[in-house]
């Protein structure tokens, strides 16, 4: 295969996909040293190379009046020189007393400029600049200096070289590409040179016959123009609708770079024309790869030997062609993509197996919309049409020549006369044996393809570049922060495409200074932070060339006045206030307030800010200061005193519980330095007791803790009894194993009057911490335990039995009914009631089984009142039957009718689903026949202990992984994340990150999008463990557990900033918190992170919304 790889690499000739342009394509450059580029052609808006530049004074004018260029855009001669473009606007849109232009051709005698000679002594008569095309160019600036805003880029529409027509030896202007070609090989002064001896011209004649083959297809033009009136965009239609266009098949427009070497020159003219350049008998031939009819039959009776052959592979097959061409209309770039219909797209890509295969070529020759889609539809087909073929042929058919189209037999690979185009012929002059490369010819793939093509253009010519209004709708606002900035300048959006900017310039009134200036595309700016004083602020819009009258605005920037202080309410121990100041607040002004103190004890408190102010913790009766002051981002008032009188106890608290609080509040006031270390220790204390609680004993300290609060009870009397209980609380996780035994609790001390229902379930109590060794005999009787008080889920298995309950402790007088629920109830008998014997069916209301019921085998029935259905229990099978109609069956052996669960003769448990119904019927979870759900406290509907096994796949399907976010900033579901660092890794097949928003362009850290989020101590709570072998150490209180989307398909939150979303288009992370953005191109990288499923445009970059993609992680 290394023979035939290097054939292939021969064979893709003139369809090799464009490498990227180096920066600085087709862009204005300056100074001599440049080469000049070599046009063909029609070029519109052609850059320039300024060659010379200089500054002249006009007598009696300003200094510096004009400035002179020499703007060179094509080696010549060439055919003319059309509209000039000053940073893209036509000269016909700006006024002709700016600006003089000569224009000359580059003929061999053109003489020099004496306009530029007159201007400036030193331009001489000998610089003609023969053989260049140039034009001379002066732009005069007025005194206001506002006619032009800098030196502008010029660029020009040219219509290029006049060429040799061979065919009739004529030097005319041709865009014919065949006779471009030939210019250029011959050309000595910027071409390759060659001797016309060393050119097939015959074949030459040949192509530009063929090329002047008239193409037929129907064109509709609009030009989208801005309505400055109805302030809207508009489809304006340039011609006819379907006008009949006749064409020439190939066409060569185009600007070659002097920078290129003569061989990418020529590949250039090659590729817009699909056209090779072989060398045969001395000489280059060209030929056009088109519909021709074989000229020669290879057979076993001229072929030595096997015929080697490659079918190709998905590297050189596209499912889509991309052609970026430069369009005539604009002068830019565009682009055309085959096949334009998404079914024959979607067609190819199913064969490729659903893989997208992006071809993308430059044919800078290429100016229409229509020819770029035929190349792109002639690519695409025969992409998908590489097999190729290498043979020896005897002496005979030295005759074939490369470019030939040739039939092949061959018998072991099954070809009958199969058409190739020969690519490449080596032959043995000694031997007289030749060895041929070929490539499989299909003549249906290029005849004209295209019959109807509709362009649409941006028109910025509208109006003249100068006639632009003034902002509109100039505001001003204060900001909320106040710190860095005083406020915001915002103005109305003039949708006028010859804004491109706005500059802010802002003032002091009295002394004229400027305090702030700046220049946006945006429509608001920040103004910085100002003394006090008086401003004048003035915006205009602009763009390259002019700029607009000024809108403006006056404001004030003023120290806020003295507040005044109102006391809106006054309890025993709390006060709150608000304040005021004359007239409107402005500049952000507010309140800060400040906590003095009494006669007795002053003391300075935190400066607070707001407009009002509630102060607590204070003694009833009491006269205390406080002070306020106005604030803005000017600055600050002084200080104004208030002081205010606390008023009496509120009635109901005794003197003895008001000395209680005052002592308890004196407490607190002596140890504000250590509250938070002790905030933080007990918050330590807690998290520890939660994970090991069975290591934990303190029942000295609880019982210190009752004594203290027994003094505590008898100081405060009966009617704070539940109060000061509630103080105290006593939870499960500070109670150890056999903390409270019979021996520590007095007779009766524990009353079902006393506990508060539910007050003591298990999930309070440690395993075994109530059991029959350790309650006396009679400490627990039927009046002490509140109806409902002890349920079957409360009790473990085997925890009543027999051996625990005295003969005749139970009986029917004592239990009340519906609280005895068996979650293992066995009856072989009858039960023996109250009312009597039950030896038919149970019949009741209602009948909880929360485990197993076994019954005789007979057919016993268990009717329920509320359920239409029945409940069949025998040996072998139970059905049953709910009100929706849907039945399952269990067998142990044999198999059910719908859906049924039995043991194989391996031993194992089988599940088996018939295949009948549709899930959908009764849900919208999914398309299967069986659904697997939770509503339980577990997070996950499923889980398999080993890897699961898909016979047929898994559809849908979105991946997902499990990480830590412990960062405090919002989000939303769709967000980025990124891997900070690893947390754990407990086995081969798995572990845990600590992750984050994503926050740069193109981060490749990132690890998913956010699918869903849950606290690790909830998580905790409803697992009974940490995730994924996380230790206590490895985690925090305050930690998510988030689940991200990794792999397949769903949704991820996208914002503007690379632009606008096509279907296919990659995706990356952008410097927006959490969001992705375009990436720009098609390959694969490691920051890629999905591909988007819809088209999405965007109003401004910021912009975010959530769109449907497959994620690339």
């Amino acid at each position: 295969m290394g023979f035939l790889s290097g054939i292939l690499r021969t064979i893709k000739g003139w369809f090799t996909p464009s490498k990227p342009r180096p920066a600085g394509y087709n862009v204005e450059k300056r100074g001599t040293n440049q080469d000049v580029s070599i046009i063909y052609g029609e070029v519109k808006e052609a850059p320039c190379i300024k060659v010379f530049v200089t500054t002249t004074d006009k007598k009696g004018g300003a200094k510096n009046e004009y400035l002179h260029f020499i703007c060179v855009f094509s080696v010549g001669e060439i055919e003319g020189i059309g509209d000039l473009y000053f940073n893209g606007i036509s000269q016909d849109q700006i006024n002709s007393e700016r600006y003089f232009i000569k224009r000359f051709n580059g003929s061999e005698n053109q003489t020099y400029c004496t306009e530029l000679a007159a201007n400036f002594s030193q331009w001489k008569s000998t610089a003609k600049l023969k053989n260049v095309a140039y034009a001379y160019v002066r732009l005069k600036q007025n005194k206001d200096v506002d006619w032009w805003q800098g030196e502008p880029t010029i660029t020009a529409d040219i219509q290029g070289l006049k060429v040799l027509d061979v065919r009739d030896n004529q030097l005319k202007y041709s865009n014919n590409s065949a006779l471009c070609l030939y210019d250029y090989l011959t050309n000595t002064n910027y071409g390759q040179g060659l001797a016309t001896n060393k050119l097939d011209t015959q074949s030459f004649i040949n192509a530009a016959d063929f090329i002047e083959t008239t193409r037929e297809y129907t064109r509709t033009i609009y030009k989208t123009r801005y309505d400055k009136i109805a302030r809207e965009w508009v489809d304006i239609l340039v011609g006819t609708v379907k006008e009949t266009v006749i064409e020439n098949l190939f066409s060569c427009n185009v600007s070659l770079s002097g920078d290129n070497t003569i061989f990418d020159n020529v590949g250039v003219l090659l590729g817009g024309m699909r056209a090779s350049l072989p060398e045969s008998s001395g000489k280059y031939r060209l030929g056009i790869e088109k519909d021709d009819s074989p000229v020669f039959a290879f057979t076993k009776d001229n072929i030595q030997g096997a015929v080697q052959c490659s079918g190709g592979n998905q590297s050189d097959r596209y499912n889509q062609v991309g052609v970026t061409f430069r369009n005539k209309l604009t002068g830019a770039d565009d682009e055309v993509f085959y096949p334009e219909s998404d079914a024959l797209h979607q067609e190819w890509k199913t064969e490729d197996r659903g893989k997208l295969l992006l071809g993308k070529f430059d044919f800078d020759t290429i100016h229409n919309k229509a020819e770029a889609l035929q190349m792109a539809h002639v690519i695409a087909n025969l992409s998908r049409h590489t097999m190729s073929a290498a043979f020896i042929g005897t002496a005979e058919t030295m005759v074939v020549e490369a470019g030939d189209i040739v039939t092949v037999d061959s018998v072991i690979i099954g070809w009958d006369a199969k058409q190739f185009r020969i690519k490449g012929v080596e032959t043995d002059l000694l031997t007289g044996v030749t060895t041929f490369q070929a490539v499989e010819h299909q003549p249906s793939i290029y005849p004209w393809a295209i019959g109807d093509v509709v362009e649409k253009y941006v028109d910025t010519s509208h109006s003249l570049p100068q006639d632009i209004d003034a902002p509109t709708g100039l505001s001003y606002e204060t900001l909320a922060d106040g710190e860095a900035f005083i406020g915001k300048l915002s103005w109305d959006d003039p949708n006028d495409v010859m804004v491109t900017g706005y500059k802010i310039t802002v003032n002091n009134t009295e002394t004229n200074n400027t305090a702030f200036s700046q220049e946006t595309s945006e429509l608001h700016v920040n103004i910085a932070r100002l003394p006090e004083g008086e401003y004048t602020a003035s915006i205009v819009a602009k763009n390259s060339l002019f700029i607009s009258e000024a809108a403006v605005l006056v404001f004030t920037v003023a120290l806020p006045g003295v507040p005044t202080v109102n006391v809106d309410s006054v309890g025993s121990n709390s006060v709150t206030m608000s304040a005021s100041i004359q007239g409107v607040l402005s500049l952000n002004t507010t309140f800060q307030w400040q906590f003095i103190g009494t006669d007795e004890v002053t003391q300075e408190g935190n400066i607070v800010q707001g407009s009002t102010y509630t102060f607590t913790g204070l003694h009833p009766e009491t006269a205390y200061k406080f002070k306020c002051r106005s604030i803005n981002v000017a600055g600050s008032s002084s200080w104004i005193n208030v002081e205010v009188n606390t008023t009496a106890s509120e009635a109901g608290i005794s003197e003895e519980l008001q000395t209680v609080l005052d002592g308890v509040q004196a407490e607190l006031d002596s140890i504000p330095d250590e509250w938070e270390a002790m905030e933080s220790s007990l918050s330590s204390i807690f998290t520890t007791a939660l994970i090991t609680k069975d290591n934990i004993n303190i029942t000295e300290a609880l019982d210190e803790s009752y004594r203290n609060r027994d003094i505590v009870l008898s100081e405060l009397g009966e009617e704070l009894k539940v109060f000061a209980s509630g103080m105290f609380p006593i939870g499960h996780t500070q109670i150890s194993d056999g903390a409270i035994r019979s021996p520590a609790i007095a007779a009766n001390a524990v009353t079902a009057i006393n506990i508060v229902a539910q007050a003591i379930s298990t999930d309070k109590l440690a395993v075994n911490a109530v059991t029959t060794d350790i309650l006396s005999a009679g400490a627990v009787t039927t009046d002490k335990i509140m109806v409902g008080a002890i349920i079957a889920e409360l009790i473990g298995a085997n925890q009543i039995l027999a051996g625990h309950i005295a003969a005749g402790t139970i009986t029917t007088d004592k239990l009340v009914a519906g609280i005895i629920f068996g979650e293992d109830a066995y009856f072989k008998g009858e039960l023996v009631a109250a009312t009597g014997y039950f030896t038919g069916g149970i019949t009741a209301q209602s009948l909880t089984m929360s485990g197993r019921f076994l019954a005789e085998a007979g057919g016993n029935k268990i009717d329920f009142d509320p359920i239409t259905g029945k409940c069949e229990i025998v040996t072998t099978s139970m059905t049953m039957k709910g009100g929706n109609g849907a039945e399952f069956k269990v067998s142990e052996s044999s198999q059910g009718n719908t859906a049924f669960l039995f043991k194989d003769s391996a031993g194992a448990v089988r599940v088996m689903i018939a295949d009948s119904g549709n899930i959908t019927a009764q849900s919208t979870s999914g398309n299967g026949i069986a659904d697997f759900f939770s509503n339980g406290n577990s997070p996950y509907s499923f889980y398999g202990s080993k890897r699961i096994w898909a016979g047929d796949g898994v559809s849908p399907f979105t991946g997902s992984h499990i990480g830590i976010r412990r960062e405090k900033t919002t989000y939303e579901l769709g967000d980025l994340m990124v891997r900070l660092s690893v947390l754990t890794k407990p086995d081969i097949n798995n572990s845990m990150s600590l992750l984050a928003l994503s926050s740069k362009h193109k981060q490749k850290t990132c690890y998913g999008v956010i699918a869903d989020d849950t606290s690790i101590m909830e998580h905790i709570g409803l697992a009974k463990k940490l995730p994924m072998g996380l230790t206590q150490e490895q985690i925090e209180m305050e930690d998510r557990l988030i689940t991200i989307n990794s792999v397949g398909e769903g949704l991820i939150n996208v914002c503007g900033l690379g632009g606008n979303i096509e279907n296919g288009d990659n995706l990356c992370s952008s410097s927006i918190l959490g969001k992705a953005q375009l990436q720009g191109d098609d390959l694969i990288y490691n920051y890629t992170v999905a591909e988007s499923h819809e088209n999405i445009t965007f109003d401004y970059p910021e912009q975010v919304k959530q769109i449907a993609c497959t994620y690339k992680f």
